[in-house]
């Protein structure tokens, strides 16, 4: 269950609150200038009611980026090090089936994730006689074990 600060967060829209900033800024902004720019009372609603709206959804937009950003990378590294963790138990050799049926990732994510890491060098693919894939990470094989079968 959510609590009621994430609730609040998330019902916040910052291109809304951006849209609200432009309305009141070009409202006061008018509204001051068809007096003439002689009252000096428009300029306070439209500096704390129109630009700082403005403001705070710019600032909203940059947070959710780095944070979507950032909890991609992390999920990634914990998908990757799920992997290692089960190739290590393995002594190296591992399957998609067997890291996902060892771990909580999907087998299709297994599959992407150590098909990544072979085309980046840190695993290496093998093909078995009988047709199965299997990968082999050579920092957690025992030589005597990367016998291909």
């Amino acid at each position: 269950m959510m609590n009621h600060r994430k609730q609040r967060e998330q019902s916040k829209s910052p291109f809304a609150s951006i849209i609200a900033g432009i309305l009141f800024s070009c409202a006061f902004g008018a509204a001051w200038f068809f007096t003439g720019m002689r009252s000096w009372f428009f300029i306070f609603p439209l500096v704390f009611v129109g630009i700082m709206p403005i403001i705070n959804g710019i600032t909203m937009l940059s947070r959710k980026k780095k944070y979507d950003e950032l909890s991609h990378s992390n999920g990634k590294l914990n998908i990757e090090k799920q992997i290692l963790l089960v190739a290590k138990q393995n002594k190296g050799k591992v399957t998609p089936a067997l890291v996902a049926l060892n771990s909580d990732l999907p087998l299709e994510q297994v599959e992407k994730t150590l098909s990544d890491m072979a085309k980046k060098g840190y695993v290496e693919m093998h093909v078995t006689r009988g047709g199965r894939i299997e990968y082999i990470f050579h920092d957690f094989a025992d030589q005597d074990d990367l016998l291909i079968e």
